[in-house]
């Protein structure tokens, strides 16, 4: 059957009727009044409906949902005023699938020229509306890739008119992007046109420039520094139609090396004028230098012409005494293998002159982005070794001579000593007149010399002791010592003294425990002289009181007197041998200046530490502790 009514009036119909069905489009014809009245194979297959399904049903069965009643209007319109219409359309298929058409409907005339149909072919354009959707999505992210970059993008066309301008290059550059738009890029600077001009013939001769270092202008006048890359951009017939651009602002960076670069060269005038060298060098994998440096200071070391050594390590160890190199190279490797650490080494060098000099080089290695790198200096130290070589000698001499001094002492107090305990004997005899033969002033006599000759044997019994510390021929006896023991020994000695001045003397032992580990004998010695001191510089009806206490592990004494008080200004030297406060020759007071410096030397044996304090006119308190344990 003809699905078109008059169709007799249609020349060759028979092959326009092929054509339709043959075709890989989807032709589906209506009637006036949109009923289906024909479709092909190839519609039946886009639309998953048999022509015998839908014969007579209207083409909104094809509609993914209600059809806007302007886009009906305008198809209406269109082809019942005798044009074509050409659009896309979301449609339906059987099983509810979606998918978008091409879709082309053109009115059918008979021969008097009336429509009695229409004909829409619709081609499938799901894939291509897919991938426009994709390529959308990606032209969004891009965009906005683009505007929220924390670097400077813009894009210029061929003639450098700016068409891409992010917000980083506002911020950067400080022109917004209505400003610059259309306009010749304007963070050229004047002096640099020719540059840019360059680069852009470049770039637009297809070349891909990155990381190129420019100066580029702000909106407010000032310059700025930036790492500048760049590429051609290709339209779809893979014509260049413009540039694009990004920017990282290396202002900060470029400054800061400017101020290092300062300081380098400011560092190597130093350098120059001074008598050291500093040296670096990259450790590569296999434990070579590489990327060495010396300063030119090396050569002036090594009495050498300038540029002799150059940045070669070689050629400095080529001065280097051989026996040497082992060491050098073990404090290197120790170096290296601990970074952070400084090392350093002496050694010998036999200059250019031939003169032998000695080094001193100190380096660290130290880690950056995972390559090892060496820094050091070295200074020559021959003065410091001369000297100290000097000092060597003076303290050996110095040791030999008192040592000579301390033999001398003790020899001469040895053979004093034997004739002195004689004199002290006859004179302790002749004392007691028990003849009766001596009368009074020749008692007197007596007397003095024996008080004479204990004083001298006193101190000549100080000079063997100081003798002896100093030969470390002084050895501690320790044993258990109760303080409140010696302190009642010590009593019968210093009570005739004290009454005789009409002092008062109390000894306050202020712990439980007064037992303690240490040298009797040394102990009586200590307390002898403090006591005998505090007597000494007391004035009448003053007071001296012992203060002993244990404060931790720690047994501390204290002998406070009313006295006459030390100036500050002697409070370390009074610890000194032969140191006294008043050394004049009309001094007021006897004595050696050898009792202090024994009980410090006795205290320092115990492990202990003496001090003073004291103010003139104000008495003086000196304090000691020990341990309260010695070890033996």
């Amino acid at each position: 059957m003809n699905p078109l009514p008059n169709c007799e009036n249609i020349d060759n119909f028979n092959i326009w009727s092929e054509i339709v069905k043959q075709s890989v489009d989807s032709i589906v014809v209506t009637d006036t009044n949109s009923a289906i009245i024909y479709m092909n194979k190839a519609a039946e297959h886009l639309f998953g409906w048999s022509f015998e399904e839908l014969k007579g049903r209207k083409t909104d069965v094809f509609n993914a949902e209600q059809m806007s009643e302007e886009i009906q209007k305008e198809i209406y319109d269109t082809v019942a005023s005798g044009k074509i219409y050409n659009g896309e359309l979301l449609n339906k298929k059987k099983d509810g699938t979606y998918f978008y058409v091409q879709i082309r409907i053109s009115p059918i005339y008979d021969k008097k020229g009336n429509i009695i149909a229409y004909m829409g072919s619709q081609r499938d354009i799901t894939n291509l509306k897919q991938t426009e959707k994709r390529l959308q999505q990606e032209r969004e992210f891009l965009e906005k890739l683009i505007q929220t970059s924390p670097v400077a993008i813009h894009g210029t066309d061929t003639n450098s008119n700016v068409i891409i301008w992010n917000e980083s290059s506002e911020k950067i550059f400080g022109w917004s992007r209505e400003e610059v738009i259309g306009e010749f890029l304007p963070t050229v600077p004047e002096e640099n046109i020719d540059e840019h001009l360059s680069l852009r013939n470049r770039v637009l001769a297809g070349e891909t420039i990155t990381g190129y270092e420019v100066c580029r202008l702000r909106k407010d006048g000032s310059y700025l520094y930036g790492s500048l890359s760049v590429a051609p951009m290709y339209d779809q017939k893979g014509n260049i139609f413009g540039i694009m651009a990004n920017m990282e602002d290396i202002t900060e960076k470029k400054q800061y090396e400017y101020k290092l670069k300062e300081a380098f060269n400011q560092l190597e005038s130093i350098h120059f004028n001074l008598p050291i060298s500093v040296w670096s060098a990259t450790v590569d994998e296999t434990g070579d230098f590489v990327d060495t440096y010396i300063s030119e200071g090396v050569n002036e070391l090594l009495a050498l012409p300038p540029n002799t050594i150059g940045n070669d390590f070689k050629a400095f160890l080529n001065y280097v005494k051989p026996h040497y190199l082992p060491e050098i190279k073990d404090k290197f490797e120790e170096g290296i293998k601990n970074p952070g650490k400084v090392v350093s080494f002496e050694y010998e060098v036999i200059n250019g002159s031939g003169v032998t000099r000695w080094f001193l080089s100190s380096g660290r290695a130290q880690e950056e982005n995972g390559t090892v790198k060496v820094y050091g200096s070295t200074i020559d130290i021959t003065k410091n070794k001369n000297a100290e070589k000097s000092l060597i000698n003076a303290k050996l001499l110095a040791e030999n001579a008192n040592r000579a001094k301390t033999e001398f002492l003790a020899n001469v107090s040895h053979e004093l000593r034997t004739p002195l305990n004689a004199i002290i004997g006859f004179s302790q005899i002749l004392s007691t007149n028990k003849s009766g033969n001596l009368n009074d002033k020749e008692l007197k006599y007596v007397s003095n010399i024996l008080k004479s000759g204990n004083h001298l044997l006193e101190l000549i019994n100080k000079i063997l002791d100081i003798s002896k510390l100093q030969a470390g021929k002084q050895d501690l006896e320790i044993e258990y010592v109760d303080f409140a023991e010696i302190c009642e020994d010590i009593k019968p000695f210093i009570d005739p003294l004290i009454a005789k001045k009409n002092l008062s003397f109390e000894c306050i032992l202020d712990c439980t425990d007064t037992n303690i580990k240490a040298d009797k004998t040394k102990m009586l010695q200590i307390m002898h002289n403090l006591l005998g001191n505090a007597i000494k510089f007391t004035p009448e009806n003053g007071s001296i009181a012992i203060n002993a206490r244990c404060i931790g592990d720690n047994f501390q004494v204290s002998v406070k007197d009313t006295g006459i008080g030390i100036p500050e200004a002697s409070h370390k030297d009074i610890f000194h041998s032969f140191k006294q406060v008043d050394s004049s020759a009309t001094r007021k007071y006897e004595g050696t200046g050898l009792g202090l410096a024994l009980v410090k030397e006795y205290i320092e044996m115990h492990g202990g530490d003496i001090w003073v304090e004291s103010e003139v006119g104000k008495g003086s308190t000196f304090t000691f502790v020990i341990p309260q344990n010695q070890s033996s």
